[in-house]
């Protein structure tokens, strides 16, 4: 349970004060020749015990209110359903060129006017985000080298607004996947396994990679106990991931390879905007498991509650003394 706790614990001896409105006389001293022609004021006697039982509760909320109370920060286990996904987005120069069977790329991709293929996968991958509300999601993007955009967040406003981020200048030449998949994968490291990982790796292309960054790629997919989905944007005339009368590419290279390091492993080829968003489309109808996660609850201060609850009980008391009879 979350107690609440004070900046200032020892100025919560200021509430021994609230003895004093019971010790000092019960009424006010008035000239008579005899007791007995006092009148008996019921009415008087109950205003006393109340007025003195606010200025108790004034006086105690004043000390909690300098005391500083508040609830600290704190985390609350939460379960929902969805998934942890770090985007992993491909910055390369080819992603600004259009589609392989986009009706514009027939032309060249100098014609005016053209949508690229990296401005088509963020608005998908916008619109993937949207739509999965309880997830959380991390995004890298890579050319030459990988480039953190943001750690695992929960927040939807800023999610989109490191996708749109890359909407702006031209890519680099290269395509350094691999040194991207390994910044992607570290977003788990070390971090309890809560529910189902995701690396969704949006790419038009590869390069080779060598037996050391293989081994070290197997050991952090088994570590991390992630999915990977890797979204193949096939240029035009660009190689394919399957078959067998195809020449041996960079592309089907990484392909095997991925499918052979033992994580759970699903390609996709997408030749069209709607392509892509078929694909999308089935990443997000598999992967809608439960999800365990933590959330930071910021901290909580409570002075003000405690200084507005003794302005009320002074109030009275202010009208109180203002209407009390001193002589008759």
């Amino acid at each position: 349970m979350n107690w609440p706790a004070c900046d200032n614990p020892w100025l919560l001896l200021l509430a021994g004060f609230a003895v004093l409105p019971w010790l000092r006389s019960r009424s006010i001293a008035h000239a008579s020749g005899s007791v007995s022609h006092m009148p008996m004021d019921k009415l008087a006697t109950r205003l006393l015990m109340l007025s003195n039982t606010l200025a108790s509760l004034a006086i105690i909320a004043m000390a909690l209110g300098i005391a500083g109370l508040h609830k600290p920060a704190h985390q609350v286990d939460r379960v929902g359903t969805g998934a942890h996904v770090v985007l992993l987005i491909d910055r390369s120069r080819s992603m600004d060129q259009p589609f392989a069977t986009e009706r514009n790329a027939m032309v060249g991709a100098a014609v005016a006017g053209f949508e690229s293929k990296g401005r088509i996968a963020r608005r998908v991958l916008s619109e993937f985000v949207s739509n999965r509300t309880n997830d959380m999601f991390a995004m890298v993007a890579f050319s030459t080298f990988p480039i953190p955009v943001l750690p695992l967040t929960g927040k939807q406003a800023i999610v989109q607004g490191a996708i749109s981020s890359g909407d702006f200048g031209r890519g680099l030449s290269q395509t350094n996947m691999a040194a991207g998949l390994e910044r992607a994968l570290e977003y788990f490291t070390n971090e309890p396994y809560t529910g189902s990982r995701i690396v969704l790796l949006v790419s038009d292309g590869a390069a080779h990679i060598d037996g050391v960054t293989r081994r070290d790629l197997t050991e952090l997919l088994e570590v991390s106990r992630a999915s990977l989905y890797w979204i193949y944007i096939r240029s035009r005339n660009g190689p394919t991931l399957f078959g067998e009368d195809e020449d041996y590419s960079p592309e089907r290279s990484l392909h095997d390879f991925f499918a052979a390091t033992g994580a759970p492993y699903r390609a996709y080829t997408a030749e069209s905007s709607s392509d892509l968003k078929r694909a999308v489309n089935d990443v997000n109808r598999l992967q809608n498991l439960p999800l365990h996660y933590a959330e930071q609850i910021p901290r909580l201060p409570l002075q003000h509650i405690y200084f507005l609850i003794a302005a009320c009980c002074l109030l009275p008391l202010l009208f109180l003394r203002a209407t009390e009879v001193r002589q008759w």
